[in-house]
């Protein structure tokens, strides 16, 4: 039911170790809770293109913590080619949603709202409760900044809306 902390899973500790059978299970049954995305698949069986866009997206995100946000936004536009060439829409998702979070740590929340936007439908679509949640989390967070004290707590509401349904890890 947690499609984010299951890629997670299969990036980081399965993936890494092999193309076990165990692993192909596992990919298998994530890209059918993604109604049939291949990317998992593609991750498990070593697709170099697959794995780029893993290792990129991870690149991306150190950058971002270590505050260098244009070289961190400058490595998503290249994985998101790659991602819609592929036909990965959870990931193209995820890139959004990284989008969001570089904009919203550097302070220019209308492009952190608009990125957070574009990822929302596709995490409804899976019904992805855990990134609903932590969408919601961030734009409450810019709300607040901004001072819309009502739109932050509209945006409060929806995030523990899908707390319930979240993991909690």
């Amino acid at each position: 039911p947690f499609p984010r902390s299951a890629l997670v899973y299969l990036e980081q500790r399965l993936v890494p170790h092999g193309n076990s059978a165990s692993t192909q299970i596992f990919a298998s049954q994530l890209s059918g809770r993604l109604q049939g995305d291949r990317y998992p698949i593609d991750l498990a069986n070593g697709n170099a293109v697959a794995l780029y866009i893993a290792a990129e997206l991870r690149r991306a995100l150190a950058l971002a913590q270590a505050q260098r946000f244009e070289e961190a936004l400058s490595i998503l536009p290249a994985i998101e080619r790659d991602a819609n060439e592929r036909g990965y829409p959870y990931m193209r998702a995820l890139i959004h949603s990284t989008r969001g979070y570089i904009h919203h740590r550097r302070n220019s929340y209308v492009d952190a709202l608009a990125e957070y936007a574009r990822a929302q439908p596709t995490y409804e679509r899976f019904s992805d409760d855990e990134s609903l949640a932590s969408l919601y989390r961030s734009t409450t967070s810019i709300y607040r900044d901004v001072g819309q004290y009502d739109l932050s707590f509209r945006e409060a509401l929806r995030a523990r809306r899908h707390l319930s349904g979240a993991a909690d890890i």
